[in-house]
């Protein structure tokens, strides 16, 4: 019988398998009679020399430059660009405000608001964190 095993396990394909099949790009598949080790020592070594010919004749440049299109903000990117120094400084204050209630002693008195206050203030931080961290990709992308 046939079975076909495909593995990340070098040691086991060399203990299982008796001939390996391997996909050797361009739809070219390889039979190769004994394990993964046994494949190495078999397989032909890429001659370099003839590759960008090879590579080449097919019409695929193998070392052309890839020219990439810088990107630019769109309009709605722009626009929040320039609302988030005007949010995260309202996330701030709203925290400055939380911290300075911790502070007033009637507020600790009360176990529930002490608590809803500091899973706000995790949440402040989280939503801050995540804006300042949008407003630096974005800075990102406008500069350059």
């Amino acid at each position: 019988g046939t079975l076909i095993v495909v593995s990340h396990d070098r040691a086991f394909l060399d203990n299982v398998v008796t001939s390996t099949l391997v996909l050797e790009g361009g739809g070219v598949v390889g039979e190769y009679v004994g394990g993964y080790t046994d494949w190495v020592r078999q397989r032909k070594q890429p001659n370099t020399a003839t590759e960008p010919a090879r590579a080449t004749r097919r019409g695929t440049p193998s070392a052309a430059p890839i020219k990439t299109k810088k990107r630019r903000l769109s309009f709605k990117e722009t626009s929040e660009l320039a609302g988030l120094p005007d949010q995260i400084d309202a996330l701030e204050r709203e925290r400055e405000v939380i911290y300075a209630s911790l502070g007033e002693s009637a507020v600790l008195r009360d176990g529930s608001a002490v608590v809803a206050a500091k899973s706000r203030l995790v949440a402040l931080d989280d939503e801050i964190a995540a804006l300042i961290q949008r407003w630096e990709d974005l800075e990102t992308i406008a500069d350059a």
